[in-house]
């Protein structure tokens, strides 16, 4: 039997079956309801009110007079009917509402970086190359896409490695393509480490000037995304959003945990992907560009966070010794995720160097090019999870603690905060891994 779900004040519907879990049904919807133990029924955090309709529930961790004004907790509670529920407004310690939505952090502009950090060269991986082919004729009658690669190896005769291609879908739309206009193209290629270039699109026409990139920083609370013009390194549009891994647990503990649940590691994948998944849409809607146009996407995030968006099982990154499933992750096709984008667009992860030290760290190093330095500098990551590095181009130490959840006693039954532990040093290193 289905039930159908009002959710107020954002007055968002869902139609769920009978039985089923109310936090679950919410975080299906899209809705945020704050649920730091991960739905365990320890924190207390998500209560709801139920205006209409019958739930099954228990009343740990909340009190009586709660009980009687509607209030339900929604980890502990089920569908039995009908409902209309009222999430309550987020408010801060000073009773202050917060957005539902996040505010997105400030760009440095290109001028201001450069007077932090010093220039930066501008030569993605992927680039873009407009051909005029001739046509064929009986004396030359080569394939149409041996036509193709004899184009660009005209393009490029110094440059080592044959020219490939590896998604079926493309070679069904060359001719087509390359007919239509009078074989003037312009190919989308991404450059290998071994050498040569594989091509990922076909376009008519000269379309070079078309040529983006989506960089996305996976947090435990927020994603946020930024589209740059990889011609010319400009920042185009910007988006975030609440990460919807945030309805399974606050803090990464948590979410480890629900990972290990029955289906619990593919519902987080889905929820981080439908979260970067709504970024792009709002940044394509905003510059009235397709999710297809975007040629490439590099994106970090902390170990869990990592492992959780790829399907990795992260279960033992909470295990002695904390042992990831991998540190430097593959060049992953973005669609295969989930993720909405062209059907070869590849995904560029950073790497992570230790269990609680991860690619968002190396992101940072990276950016501030601290390994090129033979000063000394500081850099500071505080999020939901914190890290620090120190060093220069010879040496690095980096050390990680949980930021968040401490300062708003998240997962904690007595509601003071989790006991004091000693800061571990997880790991030296000599420079970061950078692409």
């Amino acid at each position: 039997m289905k039930h159908t779900i009002t959710f107020l004040p954002d007055n968002i519907t869902a139609t769920v079956d009978k039985g089923e879990n109310l936090l679950n049904a919410a975080a299906q919807a899209g809705v945020y309801i704050h649920a730091y133990c991960g739905g365990d029924g320890i924190c207390g955090k998500c209560k709801v009110v139920v205006n209409k309709g019958e739930v099954r529930s228990d009343k740990a961790n909340l009190k009586q007079e709660d009980w009687d004004k509607g209030y339900r907790l929604a980890c502990l509670s089920t569908v039995e009917s009908d409902l209309e529920i009222t999430v309550p407004e987020m408010t801060s310690k000073s009773g202050k509402a917060l957005k539902r939505k996040p505010k997105t952090t400030r760009t440095i502009s290109a001028k201001a970086l450069d007077s932090l950090i010093g220039s930066w060269e501008i030569e993605p991986p992927v680039s873009k190359l407009y051909l005029k082919l001739t046509p064929p004729s009986l004396d030359d009658n080569i394939s149409d896409m041996d036509r193709v690669m004899r184009g660009i190896r005209q393009a490029f005769p110094d440059h080592v490695g044959e020219p490939s291609y590896d998604h079926p879908e493309l070679i069904k739309y060359l001719p087509a393509v390359l007919r239509e206009s009078d074989w003037k193209i312009t190919l989308l290629l991404l450059r290998r480490n071994q050498g040569g270039f594989r091509i990922i699109d076909v376009e008519a026409g000269d379309t070079t000037a078309k040529l983006y990139g989506l960089a996305v920083d996976i947090g435990t609370t927020t994603c946020s995304g930024v589209l740059v013009d990889l011609n010319n390194g400009e920042i185009l549009a910007e988006s975030s959003g609440y990460n919807g891994q945030i309805s399974c647990g606050e803090d990464v503990i948590s979410r480890i945990v629900y990972a290990n649940r029955p289906g619990g590691q593919k519902a987080l994948q889905d929820k981080v992907v439908g979260t970067i998944n709504t970024i792009i849409e709002d940044i394509c809607r905003e510059l009235i560009i397709s999710p297809a146009d975007i040629a490439y996407m590099m994106a970090a995030g902390n170990t869990i966070m990592s492992h959780l968006l790829l399907g990795l099982n992260p279960k033992y990154l909470r295990e002695s010794p904390y042992v990831p499933s991998v540190s430097r992750f593959p060049l992953t096709k973005a669609a295969e995720l989930g993720i909405h984008a062209h059907p070869s667009m590849r995904l560029f992860l950073y790497p992570c160097i230790a269990s609680y030290v991860g690619g968002d760290i190396v992101a940072g190093v990276h950016a501030c090019q601290m390994a090129k330095s033979d000063k000394v500098s500081l850099f500071i990551d505080i999020g939901t999870n914190g890290e620090i590095v120190v060093g220069n181009q010879d040496w690095m130490v980096c050390a990680a603690c949980s930021a968040g959840p401490p300062l708003r006693a998240g997962g904690s039954v007595t509601g003071c905060g989790p006991p004091a532990v000693p800061l571990r040093i997880f790991r030296s290193i000599r420079r970061p891994l950078i692409p």
